[in-house]
């Protein structure tokens, strides 16, 4: 039997809006050819489409609400405080651990959300929110040998200042490099720790997320420049170079976990609510700065157009802490309805939250319906925008439902994104006095249309696919490897498979859900800390 017999490549917030001009120019022959060669077609993300949980949400197969997390940080039921996630304290049986129990032999490098390293039947290579210093190898020894053999594992670093372009690429090129050096070893007969080979392998790199939002493509110099394309084209070439050191009836896919686009236009949600009368903000004591109008924020800006964000990135912390934040805390006493982070809303519930305001029943279906329609209507210069609101059962089921946001945001107008608020021990976000300001430079957010392609000799040549989720991976891998897919997955399996197929020719198994024998260990302090540090540097957290 072909080894591996399942490859997926994931490339970090890839996006076709990106990949298809530049397969047009020649710039990306071996996604060129898994693209022509195989099937395509956006993949959904979750709701927030972020790495947490939308990485999570892919290798166990099931929504957020069985998986109990919705962002990087969950609003604690009850409460006007916020939870890290923690990776290990996430539920789900990932698909390596089925192939595992399966008797397949796997190797997993680098996926999101993978720390601790669990015992599978292979090899583990944990990924990003793994904390700075922990232990990141099962077995222990493969991190020994690969750091003997190739040099250290280079995890993901957080972007600790504002980083020029190069400087920013550079950095990120040397992730990238080092699993492709990582999946050599790995997968290279001669070198490899496993003699028969490895039955499932997978690797994602990071470097288009990273430099996505900082440096989304310009528009005003000519296209095949900038840091971006440089990362696609190098996350191209290993693409190539796994592929050959797979087998040629190797099933590879590539995916993404969310897709990306520019933002010209921030909506600031929390600033619509006070609009609407929903949200009452709090005068902290504002100082003579805040008074002025000036923020850290604004400063920045400022210093920016005037050339100085390099300069403002370097100055030490306690000077950027003289200018004030510009954060109002909210009052929850005359709150009815306030944003936690983008793209979350939560109804100030009576009985459910501290100071809750908004009774159960009617009142509160009628301000989430409220709420819906003045988002799904929402105007700037008086053009309507593409945005939808969902409510949370609409979204999300499982048993973490009750713990979901009440409502949640998807902007899908180009161009348009939210702003971003942070979850903290206090709830805040800065309230601009405007719904809409201008986002200037080149930044990027996260979108819900991710990337899937898939090529092989049992998949459907030169096919493009509609509707499929990111849940869908995790079923359709196991079908293709003749195992059943468990009864407590979300996800389908996608129609990929070419008639002729053993894939297509067997019905799709389905066996009861197993309970987890994996054990959550939670973080230590120490650890905790290094991981904010890491989610700080991303700008993920405020």
């Amino acid at each position: 039997m072909a080894k591996p017999e399942v490859l997926i490549i994931g490339i970090d917030g890839a996006t076709f809006g990106l990949i298809d001009p530049w397969v047009e120019l020649g710039c990306l022959p071996n996604i060129a050819e898994v693209l022509h060669r195989g099937v395509r077609g956006m993949l959904r993300s979750t709701l927030t489409a972020n790495t947490c949980p939308a990485w999570k949400s892919f290798s166990t197969g099931k929504n957020p609400g069985k998986l109990g997390v919705f962002n990087w940080r969950n609003k604690i039921y009850g409460s006007y405080e916020a939870k890290l996630v923690e990776p290990a304290e996430v539920g789900g049986r990932d698909l390596w651990d089925l192939l595992s129990a399966a008797g397949r032999r796997v190797a997993v490098v680098g996926v999101p959300m993978t720390y601790p390293p669990r015992p599978v039947n292979g090899v583990m290579l944990t990924g990003m929110l793994t904390p700075p210093g922990a232990s990141f190898a099962y077995p222990r020894e493969i991190g020994t040998q690969i750091e003997q053999n190739i040099g250290r594992y280079i995890r993901d670093p957080a972007v600790v200042t504002r980083p020029t372009e190069n400087e920013l690429f550079e950095q990120q090129d040397k992730i990238t490099l080092n699993r492709l050096d990582i999946l050599r070893y790995l997968l290279d007969p001669h070198t490899s720790p496993e003699r028969d080979g490895y039955d499932f392998v997978m690797v994602v790199f990071t470097a288009t997320d990273r430099l996505q939002h900082l440096f989304w493509p310009r528009t005003d110099t000519p296209q095949l420049e900038g840091a971006v394309l440089r990362a696609y084209r190098q996350i191209d070439r290993a693409i190539g170079e796994i592929r050959q050191l797979a087998s040629s009836d190797t099933t590879v896919i590539l995916m993404s976990d969310h897709g990306f686009s520019h933002v010209r236009r921030s909506i600031h949600v929390n600033q619509l609510f006070s609009d609407m009368g929903l949200l009452v903000a709090e005068n902290q004591g504002k100082s003579l700065l805040q008074r002025l109008g000036i923020t850290r924020q604004t400063a920045g800006r400022l210093a920016r157009r005037m050339g100085l964000g390099r300069l403002r990135a370097r100055l030490p912390e306690a000077a950027k802490r003289v200018v004030p934040m510009g954060r109002f805390g909210f009052d929850m006493s005359r709150t009815r309805a306030f944003s936690w982070s983008a793209g979350e809303v939560f109804i100030n519930l009576r009985g459910r939250e501290p100071k809750g305001v908004v009774e159960p029943g009617r009142e509160y279906e009628a301000l989430r319906d409220l709420i819906i329609d003045r988002l799904e209507n929402l105007r700037d210069g008086g053009r309507k925008l593409k945005v939808r609101a969902f409510r949370r059962e609409e979204v999300f089921r499982g048993e973490y439902v009750a713990h979901a946001p009440d409502l949640m945001i998807d902007v899908g107008e180009p161009g348009y994104g939210l702003g971003n608020p942070y979850a903290g021990s206090q709830v805040s976000e800065i309230l601009p006095g405007t719904v809409f300001t201008d986002s200037p430079g080149r930044a990027a957010r996260h979108d819900a249309d991710g990337i899937f392609a898939a090529a092989g000799p049992h998949i459907f040549e030169g096919t493009e696919i509609r509707g499929a989720q990111i849940l869908d991976i995790a079923p359709t891998v196991l079908h293709a490897m003749g195992l059943p897919v468990p009864e407590d997955m979300d996800g389908r399996v996608l129609s990929v498979f070419a008639a002729d197929s053993p894939p297509a020719g067997r019905p799709v198994g389905r066996c009861p859900a197993e309970p987890e024998d994996t054990q959550k260990v939670p973080m230590t302090q120490e650890e905790q800390e290094r991981l904010r540090e890491v989610l700080r540097g991303f700008g993920y957290l405020g």
